[in-house]
């Protein structure tokens, strides 16, 4: 059988709330920003036991540098779901580069979830060892869950959930899931047949 692609989806971090936090993350550069400008323009010290000179431009230079890389991170970071004839195929560009493969041979059971938000942690990725990033209602964290459960979400309040042969489960996000529910249930159809 041709591995034909019979669905695919891209989702980008674009939810309102995440891009209110994104913002609220640029008042922190500009408090450091500000206080540089109090203390090196104006000699007027920063706080009760303020650092050298050097040290608020070295430290304004690292917060701001950080920050503004963490927002073109989550600028660019995509959700990449491919299902195919022989497999589902999905991707969380950049945090990982390259494609995580099911084959449906390895996939015990496949359902359409409604996600929730409070009880999967947010939107984010969260990897086989539980490591992962995640922007979550209590910000963004980096995460250290022992779970065997993968998640993948960016967006929408639907996620493919597949129950992998070996206990697994993995949840993809997804905005479109009556389309990817039919693609799904026509391949299932198609394998019981052979």
């Amino acid at each position: 059988m041709n591995d034909k692609i019979l669905f695919s989806e891209q989702q980008k971090f674009r939810h309102p709330a995440i891009w209110v936090m994104m913002t609220a993350l640029l008042s922190v550069p500009g408090i450091f920003i500000w206080a540089s400008i109090q203390q090196i323009g104006k000699g007027q010290p920063w706080g009760t036991n303020p650092l050298s000179d050097t040290g608020l431009i070295i430290t304004t230079s690292f917060v701001t540098a950080i920050i503004i890389v963490t927002i073109i991170l989550f600028w660019v970071a995509r959700l990449e779901t491919s299902v195919t004839t022989n497999e589902i195929r999905v991707r969380f560009f950049p945090f990982t580069r390259s494609f995580e493969h099911y084959k449906w041979e390895d996939i015990s059971n496949v359902s359409i979830q409604k996600i929730k938000y409070f009880k999967h942690g947010g939107w984010g990725y969260r990897s086989k060892t539980g490591l992962g990033l995640r922007i979550g209602f209590d910000g963004i964290k980096l995460t250290n869950y022992f779970s065997k459960n993968i998640i993948y979400s960016v967006s929408g309040k639907y996620a493919l959930q597949l129950e992998l042969k070996n206990g697994k489960k993995v949840m993809i996000g997804t905005e479109r899931e009556k389309e990817i529910e039919t693609v799904v249930a026509k391949i299932e159809r198609k394998n019981k047949e052979y």
